[in-house]
């Protein structure tokens, strides 16, 4: 296996062939009997010329390829040997002539360890020697077997004595090149045989040409023939049983393929599929599968639906249940395709999850080669197609000399390298790139280089090295703000604590991983689940409106808000209480009860977002974090409600400048100045949405219909926006009738103004009139200029009131302040009562106000009525206006007529 990249000189893996084989004996050779250090190769004036260093300058022409006229031949390399050192050509000439007359068996077994370094050998992967030695082993344990069939051939070739001799039969290489024109007479594959019984390749070649003379028993039995052998060696040798007994099927499909037996040929085809997937031979159970898909899907006979439910009911138990399995598969894989052609991983990971645990027993029968064949191919673990697209990419890169493009190109590379099981390629790859990635790479960069190559030291065991190379990695995952980069290489980390069994270890830093790495402070400790004995993370099964699933399935959510802001989260259920707990210290009064106690009888489970990135506004707020109050079913209180802690559907919420209070399953009555009053809801769900009927300014009205203010989706109540917002086209009859009942005093909606609280006073109450419970009554709240306008801390004033929407709007906490918010989701309404919710003595006659009031709906003449009469009056204008330039017309039309005809008479 040879795959070049660039000239001839920048090979990327050398070929297994005698010639390489003897350039890896020797380097091994030399690094048995030397030091490592002397792989410096630093060869001085004065040193004189020693057999090693003679040694060195020899194995240096062959490993950089400096020399033009190609590989040695085995005389060549005793030669050169004899001047060198001759007790090193003697037992060079003993181990490559015992070599050559070994079988596939010990070739393999004999190429690890005499052709390659040990493992207690010092060998700097950097130097010309590592790099050839790698790239050696690469291609030894790439080989499969016919690739060490060849090479045992070429062996016995390559130390063969030179002098020319008369072969009395064919050899197994020439008849295989007859072989590939036409059949040829199986007496001379009997004759080869006598001389070489065990030869794979003789007795292959003889399936091949049995099968061009399409004699059936004749390839069938030289085909079994072949796979004694083949099947010994492979199973014999530990590296290589994931090359032996699936080839044997999947040739003895291809035979019965061949000669007509497609039912034999597909049995064939599953028992290779199998084995293989057994043998964990990604590559070729991929290719299976599709192959194996392809015939299926040409043999199946589709089993009829059932023409009426009696009839299906009539069927057995497993077979409904198979049928069942079957379409479940289906749409999963079907779900998956699409996921994976949309670019989103992560559900096309969560969607073949799925799957698997639908194809696993008992659900299903092992023949569903269908179905594995797409699994197969939809995996994101089998990326062994990305190879000659990476090898090309690395030779461009190497064309062009681009460094930081090559260092990312070899970080795939090495994760190819792993999931090939090669990782000791992947760790020699990285460590090249190391020093460059540290020096002139970015923080993401380092970071991936450090967890591939922890990815390949934890498939090599070696978990202290992983260790070293994952704490930079996560400082440099850190530094790159790349959150989910950052807990990949957390839980790589909680990976190897676990390999190693240290559990409080493992536990510490997978807490960690969980933890927020980019917030801000705020007034209370971040939550920590590792110190919670009630709380678990839920799954994205178990929550169901997930942003995305973790590697672990927990379920991460993600919220971004219009002004930039933004939280990322991992959902956990936890037992939750709202309010104070008692104290626990031993000077507690004797009444007071047990907090345990009172988390059980009070404590509610509930799902809350565990924040491990926050952006924004969050950053720099002093609360912790954002508690969502809605009529939706998983909000805090509706969860109360259905544990049996609260008895009502609702809570209260009243809050000034300076404090406020929030009311759970009731209201406070000892806050209230004046008794509430309730408008009702328009919705049952979702957003708290309310009536708007009319917007006063010093008790006179605006005169626009309800319907302006009410499109869109409504006019909604909500606390978490700060000002109060309108639809932009009622502004301007807003801004008119303000100055005018303001004595000139403009509403300014985006500028601020220098206004004293006395002059404050002297501005008219803004009154928004909201719908009522009862027929024909409405609800005023009135909101006082103190309340409207936002003192700043220059002493300037700014409104609070905008008429900015497109359509509908929203009632925030300029209006809901110093008013007691009832949300009464039992009896879809929402009331207000004038409060004190702080300890400030409030505004006095200036502090809002509600009231009972009148509402009829107007009539369709009546909104309407002033405009319908103005088209009318039009249209009639307009229709007058016609006929009369009709009539004037026709009479023009006859007085011309009359003056022609006057004109002919005279």
């Amino acid at each position: 296996m040879a795959v070049a990249i660039g000239a001839s000189s920048h090979r990327l893996l050398v070929g297994l062939t005698p010639h390489n084989v003897c350039v890896g004996f020797l380097i091994a050779m030399y690094i048995r009997e030397y030091d490592a250090c002397s792989m410096s190769m630093d060869v001085h004036a004065n040193d004189g010329i020693n057999p090693h260093h003679a040694l060195a300058v020899f194995l240096m022409e062959h490993t950089c390829g400096s020399r033009s006229s190609g590989p040695l031949t085995f005389a060549a390399f005793c030669a050169a040997l004899d001047t060198i050192h001759p007790t090193w050509s003697m037992e060079f000439q003993v181990v490559m002539r015992r070599l050559s007359t070994r079988s596939v068996h010990d070739l393999a077994e004999c190429l690890v360890t005499l052709c390659l370094p040990g493992t207690d050998d010092v060998l700097v992967a950097s130097t010309p020697f590592g790099r050839f030695a790698r790239m050696l082993a690469l291609a030894i344990h790439s080989a499969f077997f016919d690739g060490l069939c060849i090479l045992r051939d070429h062996m016995q070739s390559f130390v063969a004595p030179s002098t020319p001799s008369v072969p009395t039969t064919a050899a197994p290489s020439s008849l295989l090149d007859t072989n590939h024109s036409s059949p040829i007479d199986d007496v001379h594959f009997r004759t080869a045989l006598q001389t070489d019984p065990t030869s794979p390749r003789l007795l292959f070649a003889r399936y091949v040409n049995f099968q061009r003379r399409r004699e059936f028993l004749g390839a069938l039995d030289a085909l079994h023939a072949y796979h004694n052998i083949a099947l010994h060696v492979a199973t014999d040798v530990p590296d290589m049983k994931r090359f032996g007994p699936h080839y044997a099927s999947l040739n003895l499909a291809i035979f019965y393929w061949t000669f007509g037996h497609p039912a034999k040929a597909t049995a064939a085809l599953h028992e290779a599929v199998r084995v293989a997937q057994g043998a964990r031979d990604s590559p070729l159970r991929s290719w299976l599968a599709l192959q194996a898909c392809g015939t299926a899907a040409n043999a199946a006979i589709t089993t009829p639906p059932p023409s009426s439910v009696a009839s299906w009911e009539m069927e057995p138990k497993q077979a409904k249940l198979e049928v069942w399995v079957h379409t479940q598969v289906q749409i999963g894989l079907t779900q998956a395709a699409v996921w994976r052609r949309l670019g989103f991983r992560s559900m096309q990971r969560l969607a073949l999850a799925r799957v698997w645990v639908m194809l696993s027993p008992p659900h299903t029968a092992e023949h569903s080669v269908h179905d594995i064949a797409l699994l197969v191919t939809l995996h994101a673990d089998a990326p062994f197609n990305a190879l000659p697209a990476l090898m090309e990419c690395l030779a461009l890169c190497e064309d062009i000399g681009s460094e930081v493009l090559m260092a990312q190109a070899k970080v795939l590379l090495a994760r190819l390298y792993v999931a090939m099981e090669r990782a000791e390629d992947a760790v020699a790859l990285l460590e090249e790139i190391c020093p460059y990635v540290l020096e002139h790479g970015g923080w993401k960069l380092q970071a991936e280089v450090g967890l591939e190559m922890a990815k390949a030291y934890f498939v090599l065991q070696e978990y202290d090295k992983c260790l070293v190379v994952l704490e930079p990695s996560k400082v440099a995952a850190v530094n790159a703000e790349d959150l989910l980069l950052g807990v990949e290489v957390g839980m790589m980390i909680a990976r190897v604590y676990h390999m190693r069994q240290d559990w409080e270890a493992r536990d510490r830093v997978a807490d960690e991983c969980l933890r927020c790495v980019d917030c801000g402070e705020h007034t209370d400790p971040s939550y920590d689940v590792s110190k919670s004995t009630t709380a678990n993370y839920l799954t994205c099964a178990e929550y169901g409106h997930c942003y995305s699933c973790e590697s672990n399935n927990h379920c991460r959510m993600t919220q971004s808000y219009a002004e930039g802001s933004m939280w990322s989260a991992l959902m956990v259920s936890e037992l939750c209480w709202v309010g104070p707990l008692p104290s626990t210290n031993d000077d507690n009064a004797p009444d007071e009860p047990d907090p345990s106690m009172m988390l059980s009888k009070f404590g509610v489970r509930f799902p809350i977002g565990c924040q491990t990135k926050e952006t924004g506004l969050f950053l720099t707020q002093k609360e912790n974090g954002i508690m969502g109050m809605s009529q939706d079913p998983n909000t805090i209180v509706p969860f109360l409600v259905k544990s049996g802690v609260l008895r009502a559907n609702l809570f209260s919420l009243c809050f000034a400048d300076t404090g406020g209070t929030m009311v759970l399953g009731g209201i406070d009555p000892t806050l209230h100045i004046a008794p509430p009053m309730y408008t009702p809801l328009l919705t049952t769900s979702g957003w708290f949405t309310v009536e708007v009927l009319d917007i006063l300014i010093g008790n006179v009205s605006l005169n626009i219909a309800p319907s302006w203010y009410n499109s869109g989706r409504g006019v909604i109540v909500d606390s978490g926006s700060t000002d109060s917002y309108f639809p932009s086209s009622v502004g301007s009859s807003f801004a008119s009738l303000y100055r005018t009942i303001a004595n000139g005093h403009s509403y300014r909606e985006d500028d601020a103004v220098l206004l004293s609280p006395s002059d404050q006073r002297k501005l008219p109450n803004i009154q928004i009139v909201l719908r009522g419970t009862t027929p024909g009554s409405s609800v005023v709240l009135s909101i006082p200029p103190l309340q409207y306008y936002t003192a700043n801390a220059d002493g300037s004033v700014a409104n609070n009131i905008h008429f900015t929407q497109s359509s509908g709007g929203v009632l925030g906490a300029s209006t809901m302040a110093n008013f007691d918010v009832i949300f009464d989701m039992d009896q879809h309404r929402v009331g207000f009562a004038p409060a004190r919710c702080d300890d400030a003595h409030g505004h006095g006659d200036f502090a809002p106000n509600v009231s009972k009031g009148q509402w009829t709906d107007k009539s369709f003449w009546e909104v309407y009525g002033t405009l319908v009469t103005a088209v009318l009056v039009c249209s009639s204008g307009g229709l007058a206006v016609l006929l009369l330039v009709r009539v004037l017309g026709r009479r023009q039309q006859h007085w011309t007529q009359v003056a022609l005809e006057e004109s002919d008479e005279s």
